[in-house]
């Protein structure tokens, strides 16, 4: 079975984590706390910060992919799209 969610938020483009990252998870929290089925899709290079953990605090799933500015658009969409499909 496949899991579904109704709303996929995606804080790409930064290879740290500061504030940006930071508000997109609680509003994603938000939306998960008003029932909403909410997916973060993130890229690897912040796997490598606090962010894992911060996502997991706030209770919310994750999925990394391939992400890279420096990469063409259709790398990129492609990337996110393999996410989207499973």
């Amino acid at each position: 079975m496949r899991n579904s969610h109704d709303i996929v938020f995606i804080p790409l483009g930064a290879a740290s984590m500061g504030g940006a990252e930071r508000s997109i998870t609680y509003l994603a929290r938000g939306m998960q706390d008003r029932g909403f089925r909410v997916l973060m899709l993130a890229e690897r290079a912040l796997e490598r910060t606090y962010y894992p953990r911060f996502i997991a605090e706030q209770g919310l799933p994750i999925e990394w992919v391939d992400w890279d500015p420096g990469a063409s658009a259709a790398h990129n969409a492609s990337s996110a799209w393999q996410v989207f499909g499973r």
